[in-house]
């Protein structure tokens, strides 16, 4: 069994703070593991992420938890439906590929990474949204561009918020304009 993997780190601009991950890979399986420590809203935080996903990048679970105690378990069942760490279906999630951390620009990967878009090519991913130190789960569509070989612009369907950033050969986010930094 061939298994190999990422370690990563990022530096937040807009408010301090610093993230590490780890991504590891086995032939089914893609499990991520991330700390960040920061600040949001004025208050500092700070929260360990774990992300399951298939071999094409497709979330199959999500477990946040935040040092405060708030917490939040989301996963995949068989017929495509969201569960929480209750296993009562989330019907407001259905439909949900992706997921988008606000804490991480890790989470952009997902579909970059799923997609493999050639330059030009756009897609629009519906995904589950944590927005804050809250983390209760909302849908949000979100819009990816791929504008060069390794730069995207972004969209937020729901919000309306626009950026660019780029990316290193993975599909990681390399500069996040404001937010992220690769370290």
């Amino acid at each position: 069994m061939s298994t190999h993997h990422h370690q990563l780190g990022w530096r937040h601009l807009e408010a301090e703070g610093f993230e590490r991950v780890q991504v590891n890979f086995t032939p089914t399986l893609i499990d991520v593991a991330g700390r960040v420590i920061g600040h949001s809203q004025g208050e500092a935080f700070a929260l360990d992420y774990a992300l399951e996903l298939d071999a094409d990048w497709q979330l199959l679970r999500a477990d946040l938890r935040l040092l405060d105690g708030h917490q939040l378990s989301l996963r995949r069942s068989d017929a495509g439906h969201w569960l929480n760490g209750y296993e009562v279906r989330v019907p407001a999630l259905d439909g949900a590929v992706d997921i988008d951390i606000f804490a991480t620009p890790f989470t952009n990967s997902l579909p970059i990474n799923r997609k493999k878009l050639a330059e030009g090519e756009a897609t629009t991913t519906d995904v589950i949204y944590i927005a804050d130190l809250e983390l209760n789960p909302i849908m949000a569509q979100q819009k990816y561009l791929r504008t060069g070989a390794k730069s995207y612009a972004y969209e937020s369907v729901t919000t309306g918020y626009k950026t660019q950033f780029e990316v290193d050969a993975h599909g990681y986010v390399r500069t996040y304009p404001h937010l992220f930094e690769r370290v």
